[in-house]
């Protein structure tokens, strides 16, 4: 009789594991994924602020992805004003030296927010090693 209630809550743990700590890490290791690309962007911007500033770019020719991986030759006239999504749909209109601090602040805010996110992680997975524990130690009293 004692076996069976400790199967039963074996198999509760074994649950709590695989259908909420794991689905919870997995979520988790979505949204850092999606915050170290957000994070790269902003570094990829500041290096090209600061190439456009060191070599005194005044104007540029590239190619534009316009959706669905069609590319436009583009031609930017002026470099010393910028447009900056800094979230919320909301666009700031700044010189590059302005913008440098700008985009040095939005890659602190992803930094942090992935710590956070690595933090959450490893308690999760803290839990469910806690919880591995603990189920050997109540199959080793079988």
């Amino acid at each position: 009789m004692e076996s069976i209630q400790i199967s039963d809550e074996v198999l509760k743990y074994e649950n709590v594991i695989n259908n909420v700590l794991k689905e919870e890490l997995k979520k988790l290791h979505e949204q850092w994924e999606v915050k170290s690309l957000e994070m790269a962007e902003w570094i990829q911007l500041k290096e090209f602020l600061q190439c456009v500033k060191e070599k005194n770019i005044k104007c540029f020719k590239t190619k534009l992805d316009i959706g669905g991986n069609i590319l436009a030759h583009a031609v930017v006239p002026n470099t010393e004003q910028v447009l900056i999504n800094i979230g919320a749909g909301i666009w700031i209109d700044l010189g590059i030296d302005e913008a440098i601090p700008v985009v040095e602040t939005r890659i602190k805010i992803s930094q942090k927010q992935l710590n956070i996110i690595d933090e959450a992680s490893f308690d999760v997975r803290a839990t469910i090693r806690t919880i591995l524990c603990g189920l050997q130690e109540l199959q080793k009293i079988k």
